[in-house]
């Protein structure tokens, strides 16, 4: 008799909520052909409130000093690494890598929340001469605002954690979008976040296709910036929907790696690196030689 499949929610203002649409997306486990869960078919309107929900918490969140806004990062990593072992199982059944490789990227998780954190003491400004001597002229780094996180399905675990923490850390809030094949990693992710006690409404996550959830993410006037890793055509998409209001843009897109073994090189050890480097993640990688 098969088990019942666990539905899993959004996350949305503090709040783990369902579409009201009904409509769901399975996740399929790539080597048994089974689906281990569900998430939500969010529509328009959903998106809209998680961006609403990101806009009215994030004034109080940039309020919050620095030293107690890394607080949070570093208790999520913390969080991370007590639970690595069943983030790295869920990560492989929705992925697909190999447990070894799984275990890799939630360690890299928990680092860049750590790393992140750092920052806390290092956001400063500047002071510039001025022809005024009884004048100072200073520049003050402020946070843009809401940031929309959209993340793919090689790296679902590291990618958020990679674009979530800076974010936060600088004092934006963040709507996150993962990918529609590898969503239970980030579902994961934002549960821990919200043990460590994160304030309502500062981190949020929708689910859904590119095409809608992904569109009115990148759209929408509320978001001031969109962090992205994905395909070269999704990332030109993206550039001319949020041209409409001018949102800054990070893209880490498609792109080749050559693999270059000079004349004098330990061929035995650039062997080991060339399967590495094209075999890592079977080949998933932005970064996998050719």
């Amino acid at each position: 008799m098969e088990s019942k499949v666990q539905s899993f929610g959004m996350y949305i203002d503090g709040e783990w909520v369902h579409s009201k649409t009904g409509e769901r997306i399975d996740v399929v486990n790539p080597t048994t052909e089974r689906v281990i869960g569900r998430v939500p078919r969010a529509n328009r309107e959903e998106v809209k409130e998680a961006l609403e929900a990101a806009r009215d918490a994030q004034p109080k969140w940039e309020d919050t000093p620095p030293i107690k806004r890394a607080s949070f990062l570093f208790k999520i990593a913390q969080l991370i690494r007590r639970d690595k072992e069943r983030l790295a199982e869920v990560l492989t059944a929705e992925q697909g890598k190999p447990l070894f490789e799984s275990r890799l990227e939630i360690e890299g998780s928990a680092e860049n929340f750590e790393y992140y954190a750092e920052y806390a003491r290092r956001i400063q400004g500047d002071v510039l001469p001025s022809d005024n001597p009884r004048q100072s002229i200073m520049i003050l780094k402020l946070p843009l605002g809401v940031v929309a996180s959209i993340t793919p399905w090689n790296f679902p675990s590291a990618m958020a954690a990679r674009k979530i923490a800076p974010a936060l850390i600088t004092g934006n809030t963040v709507v996150t979008k993962p990918s529609s094949n590898t969503p239970l990693s980030t579902v994961e992710l934002v549960r821990l976040a919200e043990e460590a006690g994160l304030p309502k409404g500062v981190l949020n996550m929708v689910t859904g296709s590119g095409d809608l959830v992904g569109d009115e993410l990148v759209s929408n006037k509320i978001t001031a910036l969109i962090t992205m890793t994905g395909s070269t055509e999704a990332g030109q998409k993206i550039m001319e929907r949020a041209s409409s209001h001018v949102a800054k843009l990070i893209l880490e897109l498609g792109g080749k790696a050559p693999f270059i073994v000079w004349n004098d090189a330990d061929l035995s050890w650039a062997l080991r690196c060339a399967i590495w480097a094209r075999f890592w993640n079977c080949g998933q990688t932005c970064i996998c030689s050719r």
